[in-house]
């Protein structure tokens, strides 16, 4: 009978192996267990040897930054161009980076939805609407003005309208959230208003992201 090496379960594994080799083993339940324990061995050494030539996340941080000697920093542009590995990782890290460097501002509330009674108000401009105007808030440079309506398309729902000034505001996405829920986003136009439909009463929190910079305009409410 033919005995079968650890060179031929290898070529069977790969798919190479002869005929009568490949009947033997699959027969033989001494076979297979040889031929399931090198095939954990393969994918241990596979799992050591991936991304082996692959700079560690330190150095894709040192590029991203541009730090890195001229020589590397070329080195590794050349390795992002041929792997889809580390091209992912970094588009991660630097997601990452530019959320960590955003300062946030919690917006404050200067006009409208009673900030008469809050401390610290101040008058502010307003907007055509409602007879209270539109609520408007503030930080830093930036001013959002937001006003309720009711939803022509939506019987029963209300729509917000707002404004932004201060600020290159289409670089800007906002996200409407309730209760820590996000519920809704919208682009600000060439004319830095943006709007958001189909909403019922509540108590709501806008989020505006910029570069370098996140708006948090909290407790915004829909009655």
């Amino acid at each position: 009978m033919l005995e079968i090496t650890d060179t031929q379960i290898l070529m069977y594994l790969d798919g190479v192996a002869d005929p009568e080799s490949q009947e033997l083993i699959e027969k033989d339940l001494g076979y297979q267990a040889r031929a399931q324990a090198l095939r954990n061995w393969q994918n241990r050494f596979s799992a050591q040897l991936f991304r082996a030539t692959c700079p560690d996340p330190l150095t894709l941080g040192e590029y991203h930054l541009d730090v890195l000697a001229r020589p590397e920093q070329k080195t590794v542009q050349e390795h992002l161009a041929e792997c889809p590995h580390c091209s992912h990782e970094l588009d991660e890290m630097t997601t990452f980076l530019q959320l960590w460097w955003a300062e946030r501002i919690v917006a404050r509330l200067v006009s409208g939805g009673g900030a008469k009674n809050q401390p610290g108000w101040v008058p502010s401009y307003g907007l055509r609407g409602a007879p209270e105007g539109p609520y408007v808030y503030e930080a830093g440079d930036v001013q959002i003005a937001i006003d309720v309506q009711d939803d022509n398309e939506h019987p029963a729902r209300q729509a917000i309208i707002g404004l932004i000034s201060g600020a290159p505001a289409q670089d800007f996405e906002v996200t409407l959230w309730l209760k820590g829920v996000q519920i809704a986003t919208a682009q600000v136009d060439d004319l830095n208003y943006f709007k958001i439909a189909d909403l019922a009463r509540g108590e709501y929190e806008l989020l505006i992201r910029g570069p370098k910079v996140e708006i948090q305009v909290q407790r915004f409410i829909i009655s």
